[in-house]
């Protein structure tokens, strides 16, 4: 049976509480340009709930709203094996996909591309990926 690719309005994190929450109490790990928060709780509905942010030095929506798109994209091209895991073991993981500029020398958010935030998002779900896998490490 194949796995559908897309991310469905369940997996979706959203609001401001919500948000908050994974912000303030969860574990972050950072991959420059992206800081990853998350929490990952017992779930007898397991699955991956993740929101997507820009921080406030992205000026103007329609940049902002491109590299939203960018991070959903390289989310969904690699939750699979994260997926599984997250079943096999009933958990949830919600979590905060937070795009951050590297600075002022750094490219403009409008040349952002998807293999840079995909390389990272790659990065980050293989790292919660293995944290599953050996949770005492």
């Amino acid at each position: 049976m194949l796995m559908r690719q897309s991310l469905r309005r369940s997996n979706i994190l959203r609001g401001y509480r919500s948000f908050s929450t994974v912000i303030s109490h969860g574990a972050l790990l950072v991959e420059r340009p992206v800081r990853f928060y998350y929490i990952l709780e017992e779930s007898s509905d397991p699955r991956l709930r993740i929101g997507f942010a820009v921080a406030r030095g992205v000026k103007g929506a329609v940049h902002r709203n491109r590299i939203k798109r960018v991070l959903r994209e390289a989310v969904r091209l690699h939750r699979q094996t994260l997926d599984a895991d997250l079943r096999l073991q009933r958990r949830t993981l919600r979590a905060v996909a937070l795009f951050t500029p590297s600075g002022p020398s750094s490219s403009p958010p409008n040349r952002v591309n998807l293999a840079t935030v995909e390389a990272a998002i790659a990065q980050l779900l293989t790292r919660i990926d293995h944290q599953l896998a050996n949770p005492k490490s």
